[in-house]
């Protein structure tokens, strides 16, 4: 009797530690997905810091062209690479960046249609900063945004 149940112990703790075993990897790639993802968001950040406060701004422009390397759709990316563009006075940068996070569909970056609308205004496209902030609008709930936006486009239309 001793013996057959030391087996079925022994039994149990074998299959105890099969599947131990089986989910180690999930673990470990979830592990590792998770570190991917950190070690992406400290670059952004670090990048992001070059950028907007460090000695040499192109480093961290440097850095996000590595990033989008790794991860050509990282919509954060994109969204800031354009910001530095409007900022920096690159338009058709500013555009592309804006055009890209705007097709992603990520409710998250409102904005970018905002930014688009300014870009395109900047080079003159009239009709195109036109519908981009009126697509703009229609996704913003705040009132004063709306009656912002409101502005721009009355006075753009207005504009020969």
């Amino acid at each position: 009797m001793k013996k057959h149940l030391a087996k079925i112990v022994l039994c149990t703790i074998a299959v105890a530690l099969v599947i131990v075993l089986l989910n180690l990897p999930k673990h470990s790639e979830q592990q590792q997905a998770k570190a991917e993802t950190t070690s992406i968001e400290a670059k952004i950040a670090k990048a992001t810091e070059l950028v907007e406060h460090g000695q040499n701004p192109m480093e961290g422009i440097m850095l996000f062209r590595e990033i989008l390397k790794e991860d050509p759709e990282n919509i954060e990316v994109h969204y800031r690479l354009g910001l530095f563009s409007l900022q920096s006075g690159q338009m058709d940068k500013a555009v592309f960046r804006f055009e890209k996070v705007v097709g992603m569909n990520n409710p998250t970056y409102p904005d970018a249609l905002f930014y688009l609308g300014q870009a395109y205004q900047a080079m003159g496209e009239k009709t195109k900063a036109l519908d981009a902030y009126t697509k703009y609008k229609s996704i913003t709930t705040d009132t004063v945004i709306v009656k912002g936006v409101d502005r721009i486009i009355n006075e753009l239309s207005n504009k020969n």
